[in-house]
């Protein structure tokens, strides 16, 4: 069986008739304190991948890093971990349709 969804860590927007020429219906894409980033998944993207139908927020993954560090210090502490959610809780929010 094909697989239907990837990650990503760079912009699908550009992508888009390609991922659903093959069978993909959800992506994971990121979100950063860097709005320079590449890999952060912005509202007009999000927009563009929701329109074609594919799920970029709500059935798969939206990932948040900053760094190697995120992943490997004090940082990954549970109550550092709900700060840094609680700081991209507006990124989250639902595409409009």
């Amino acid at each position: 069986m094909p697989f239907q969804a990837l990650d990503s860590s760079l912009p699908l927007k550009d992508k888009i008739s390609c991922l659903k020429d093959n069978g993909i219906t959800a992506v994971g894409r990121y979100y950063t304190s860097s709005k320079t980033n590449k890999k952060l998944l912005k509202p007009d993207e999000a927009n563009a991948l929701s329109r074609a139908g594919i799920q970029s927020k709500k059935a798969a993954a939206p990932f948040f890093q900053d760094t190697l560090h995120d992943r490997l210090s004090a940082s990954a502490q549970p109550t550092v971990g709900a700060f840094r959610a609680s700081e991209h809780l507006p990124e989250a929010a639902p595409t409009p349709s």
